[in-house]
């Protein structure tokens, strides 16, 4: 089982890959996961945070997909969402989770 990763959003939200959700992932955006490295666009991260997250919440859309990345953002910056992001994706490929920064 893919582990989760905590959102502070508009309420307390668990971010996940399984390998289905990256199979999903690949067929809405049209190329392999693989190749996300190399360049994505704002649409492409609201699409994968609303995969990693309908798991949880089945109703959830993309327009509150982007609420939802707008409460990060004005909470913790876009640079934490990312981070959050990055972590749920190595943790679907059996990655570990990194230590917290020393800022």
């Amino acid at each position: 089982m893919a582990k989760t990763v905590l959102i502070d959003a508009d309420k307390a939200r668990n971010l996940k890959f399984s390998s289905n959700q990256m199979i999903e992932l690949e067929d809405q955006l049209g190329r392999s996961v693989m190749a996300l490295d190399e360049g994505m666009r704002f649409a492409d991260l609201r699409t994968m945070i609303h995969v990693g997250l309908r798991w949880e919440d089945k109703d959830l859309t993309l327009e509150q997909t982007g609420d939802i990345m707008d409460a990060v953002i004005e909470k913790h910056g876009f640079e934490e969402l990312s981070k959050k992001v990055g972590e749920a994706v190595r943790f679907a490929f059996g990655g570990k989770a990194q230590p917290p920064s020393k800022n």
